[in-house]
């Protein structure tokens, strides 16, 4: 990581293919491009986001979001950090 970095840990917690959905993925490819960016994403399963973000070299891993109870979804969150 460079000396003025930056890091960051996006989610999406929505599957859709909505506005609100495709604003963050370009939002997340144009971050990814930034040299001085560090970026991480998490996205709920949707497997043509998942393969847009790999393909554009975006380190990305899916998680289950289920509600803020779901330890599952916490502890990737938490390795993600």
């Amino acid at each position: 990581m460079e000396k003025n970095s930056i890091r960051i840990l996006s989610l999406l917690g929505s599957a859709k293919d909505g506005g609100a959905e495709n604003f963050f993925d370009r939002l997340t490819l144009s971050l990814n491009q930034k040299k001085e960016v560090s970026l991480q994403t998490v996205i709920r399963k949707n497997n043509k986001r998942y393969q847009k973000f790999v393909n554009n070299n975006v380190i990305v891993n899916n998680a289950s979001f289920f509600n803020h109870l779901s330890f599952i979804t916490h502890n990737k969150l938490k390795k993600n950090l």
